[in-house]
């Protein structure tokens, strides 16, 4: 079952327990294709889904 929501949760999640810290100037997220492949809608990357702008929010230093 698709469910960006979930991904995107877990991504906020992370954020919050880890990228809050003092300590933590970044993490290495799961692959953001730089060739898209035909299993987009189904792989772990976050490109063009709601974790996404999660992640857009964090590093931007805009809060989520």
């Amino acid at each position: 079952v698709i469910d960006y929501n979930v991904q995107e949760f877990y991504y906020r999640v992370m954020i919050d327990a880890i990228g809050r810290q003092s300590w933590c100037a970044g993490m290495f997220w799961w692959h953001w294709e730089s060739i898209p492949s035909a299993n987009v809608v189904t792989n772990y990357t976050p490109e063009d889904k709601p974790a996404a702008q999660t992640l857009h929010a964090w590093y931007s230093d805009i809060g989520i």
